[in-house]
């Protein structure tokens, strides 16, 4: 947590509900990308 920039474990409803935007029709023209569910831990390329 202390890597993160929110500083909150991260939740399993978090990845269900990003999972859920992408099979969803707003995503739909979302193509080829990395989601990083990580509360901002990586932010390298």
């Amino acid at each position: 947590m202390d890597e993160t920039h929110n500083k909150r474990p991260g939740m399993v409803d978090v990845i269900a509900q990003t999972a859920y935007f992408l099979v969803s029709p707003g995503a739909r023209h979302i193509t080829g990308q990395t989601i990083h569910v990580n509360g901002g831990a990586f932010t390298t390329r």
